[in-house]
């Protein structure tokens, strides 16, 4: 018989997640590169685009992770992982936009968001 030397859709799913992040990172360096940082609509997409590209690149990451480690892996559990990574980037890049930025508020919104995942991971099994 003869083996297909086709990807199967297993290894090729990291590949799709990798490549729907291009346009959001194409859209941050547009965004970056155009826009007038001084304006609040311009920070305001800048925040949106980079959660975008952010939560697209974890994802696969996270997904890689979900299936090595977990007896049933799931990807909407990755998702949400990868948007929860996702969300704390994007918020201490807004903390460091307003110069609130510190140790402390990073660890705490970090904890804040571990115990986030902590709490919707127990009510899912």
């Amino acid at each position: 018989m003869r083996e297909s030397t086709s990807p199967t859709p297993r290894r090729l799913h990291p590949l799709l997640g990798v490549l729907a992040s291009l346009p959001a990172w194409a859209g941050l360096a547009y965004v970056v590169t155009n826009s007038d940082p001084r304006q609040v609509s311009s920070r305001f997409l800048f925040l949106v685009v980079l959660f975008l590209a952010q939560a697209l690149t974890f994802t696969p990451l996270f997904n890689y992770l979900e299936r090595r480690a977990a007896r049933a892996p799931h990807f909407m559990r990755a998702a949400r992982r990868g948007g929860l990574a996702s969300l704390f980037l994007v918020l201490c890049a807004w903390l460091r936009m307003n110069q609130a930025l510190t140790e402390v508020n990073a660890l705490l919104l970090l904890a804040a968001l571990v115990l986030t995942e902590a709490f919707l991971w127990a009510r899912s099994t």
